[in-house]
């Protein structure tokens, strides 16, 4: 969704293009595929808590090597691929022109210093414009788990909040 929008901001008045989108909900993003975040994920014990286990680990893996496509390892510090890498030699994403954003993360998932890296940037360059909300001790796509609670039920009515005020 993230790489999508970006494209549709940065192409927008393209004849045959749709428009970018008025919102956009990210739902624990994977936002950095370079694995700069790796280390400090294993050192908080993220990755031991949580189902996604090593993200970034082995940029050779088939779910890395299914992202990038094309582009290959080389193209994992590109900002439509990375927007949370703090890797010496990735891009700096631009959220220039970015619709109105809410972020979602758990706080136990192995993807959670990308996440809130890309929050940060995304709240400095957009304002009020974008929101992060973190479910304390949360896994990834905690969402999708009906026994996650009371996390889910909350974070879906932070989700409906954000929704109701568009």
């Amino acid at each position: 969704a993230h790489a999508l929008t970006r494209y549709l901001v940065d192409n927008a008045g393209t004849p045959g293009l749709p428009p970018p989108p008025g919102n956009l909900l990210l739902l624990s993003p994977w936002a950095d595929l370079t694995g700069s975040h790796l280390q400090a994920a294993l050192a908080a014990g993220l990755c031991d808590s949580d189902y996604v286990g090593q993200p970034g680990a082995r940029l050779s893996s088939y779910a890395t090597g299914a992202f990038l496509g094309p582009l290959g390892v080389e193209g994992a510090g590109i900002a439509y691929i990375s927007p949370g890498s703090i890797e010496a030699t990735a891009e700096i994403p631009v959220f220039k022109d970015f619709p109105r954003t809410l972020i979602i993360s758990g706080g136990a998932e192995a993807l959670l210093y990308s996440i809130r890296e890309l929050a940060k940037r995304m709240k400095e360059a957009m304002g009020d414009r974008c929101e992060y909300y973190e479910a304390t001790d949360a896994i990834h796509d905690f969402l999708v788990f009906p026994r996650w609670e009371p996390e889910r039920t909350q974070t879906l009515k932070e989700i409906a909040r954000w929704v109701a005020a568009a």
